[in-house]
């Protein structure tokens, strides 16, 4: 009896590995589907993207990417401990993603009436759910001032003489680093290719005045340094244009203003402009036959005064000592495109904003927390990361780094099946992707572990205080007008995201 026993025992044994082995076949195949579409997400991204500083940076892709997809299996009720996931509506969320994507807000850049707007839309919703506003705030507004620059119109760029023209945020669009560019020009002028980097040198006199139009093998040795000596010569570049491969919906909107050095814009200083790849070579063709360029830029660049939107759900605070978990996500986007058009940004990030309002939503309605809960909507974030800068630097309530934690959400729910990027920049952050990953395994989610920084959670962790981020970078619409609902949100995986946090709550806020 014992042999067949043994036997039967074998059998199993057999059967389940190689069940295994299937399971692993099919999990390894889909893996390397995962990272063949996060390669063609992630565009390459060369010296200019770092130079200019692009809000959302690309990031540094981790080895790890973990595929946990499980159709049919439900994720396990202890998970959310005290919170109850029933209390989930996702619809609730999409509705807050809606308005805030709505023709009426403009695309909500930061220091316009429409960015106000949302602003008032948030903390109308915070006094509906019964959030506290800190003592010193009114109706849940930090007030801060920042910098900001706006088109005064759409910029234009054509051939004089050539009955051509280029569309505006589709064809080119502008980038702006003080100390390096400028915001305003007005010129006709020649075109001249740079090919080789020794002719910023061997044709300084000729370069006077002229539009640049950079090669690729160029932009890898680098310019600012070249331009810096032509600028020091007393040569003055009117502008410099860039090819980049570009998205199908158009070139991606940045009017964030990064800093070089801590300097000011100087007006000595070139204008930036990046084309799609087409346009470029239409314009060396046009250089070579001796044409010239007419560009027109008018930008206001300007103080501001914005608000980050704050809320509280205070904890019982009995346990150990007093804790807090700041809940962010940034409110603001790129704005119009004065063209008829303009960025609704419903990933980027409506998407993030609709999550902290749905945790809020269940958190208010369920029993009170043992930590205090902050929830966070960021101004400034697009144009480098300031309301959050300014919020770490100004707490409008108190709280303790070493007792502080941070969960930042941007760019959750895309339509797109791009695993979600469970992120932290240093070894405290790290504790934190751990546990999150962990409940990511357990609910089934499609998942990868990255050190991604370029948002707002880079503030806290410089700050001392443990941070994550959860984020679907799916590119395909980021930054354009057709980052709407209907193109770049699906509501199961943006349920996903809401879950997800609920359960990562439940362990921090009530243990």
């Amino acid at each position: 009896m014992k042999k067949y026993i043994l036997i039967l025992a074998l059998m199993l044994i057999f059967l389940v590995g190689c069940d295994h082995e299937q399971t692993a076949f099919v999990n390894n195949s889909a893996i390397k589907q995962k990272e063949e579409i996060a390669l063609n997400v992630n565009e390459t991204v060369d010296e200019t993207n770092e130079n200019i500083n692009e809000a959302k940076g690309t990031g540094e892709a981790s080895d790890e990417i973990i595929n946990v997809i499980d159709e049919g299996v439900d994720e396990p009720m202890s998970l959310f401990g005290s919170l109850d996931p029933d209390l989930i509506e996702t619809s609730r969320a999409m509705s807050v993603i809606r308005e805030l994507s709505s023709e009426k807000y403009e695309g909500r850049q930061a220091g316009l009436k429409p960015n106000e707007m949302a602003e008032d839309y948030i903390a109308d919703i915070f006094e509906r759910i019964g959030l506290e506003t800190p003592e010193e705030l009114d109706h849940y507004k930090q007030l801060y001032n920042q910098m900001a620059a706006y088109p005064v119109k759409p910029t234009e760029i054509s051939i004089v003489g050539k009955d051509v023209s280029y569309q505006y945020q589709i064809d080119f669009t502008e980038r702006f680093v003080i100390g390096r560019t400028y915001f305003d020009v007005n010129v006709v002028t020649d075109m001249i290719l740079i090919e080789k980097a020794s002719q910023f040198e061997d044709d300084a006199a000729v370069l006077e005045g002229k539009v640049l139009l950079i090669s690729q093998d160029v932009l890898t040795t680098g310019i600012w340094d070249p331009l810096d000596k032509l600028q020091a010569k007393g040569i003055h570049i009117a502008a410099i244009v860039i090819g980049i491969e570009a998205p199908d919906a158009g070139m991606r909107v940045a009017r964030g203003v990064s800093s070089y050095d801590d300097t000011e814009f100087e007006s000595e200083d070139p204008v930036l402009i990046t084309c799609s790849e087409t346009m470029f070579d239409e314009l060396t063709t046009y250089a070579a036959e001796g044409n010239q360029i007419s560009l027109q830029m008018d930008y206001e660049y300007e103080s501001v005064e914005v608000a980050n939107i704050v809320g509280i759900i205070p904890g019982k605070n009995e346990i150990g000592f007093d804790e807090t978990l700041i809940i962010g996500a940034h409110l603001d986007h790129v704005g119009s495109n004065l063209n008829g058009t303009y960025n609704a940004g419903a990933l980027d990030n409506a998407s993030g904003v609709s999550v902290m309002i749905e945790l809020a939503e269940i958190i208010a309605a369920s029993d009170q927390p043992e930590d205090t809960i902050i929830f966070v909507a960021f101004n400034g974030e697009e144009d480098g990361l300031i309301g959050s800068k300014y919020f770490v630097e100004n707490q409008p309530v108190d709280f303790k780094s070493n007792h502080t934690k941070m969960l930042n959400l941007d760019m959750v729910g895309s339509f797109n099946e791009v695993p979600l990027k469970i992120c932290a920049l240093d070894y405290n952050g790290d504790k934190l992707v751990s546990s999150i990953s962990e409940l990511a395994e357990e609910m089934h989610i499609d998942y990868k572990k990255d050190d991604f920084g370029g948002s707002d959670h880079t503030n806290f962790t410089e700050a001392g205080i443990p941070a994550v981020m959860l984020i679907h970078l799916d590119y395909d619409y980021y930054h354009t007008y057709m980052d709407t609902v209907d193109n770049a949100i699906r509501e199961d995986r943006l349920e996903d995201v809401i879950r997800l946090s609920l359960a990562f709550l439940s362990q921090e806020i009530y243990e």
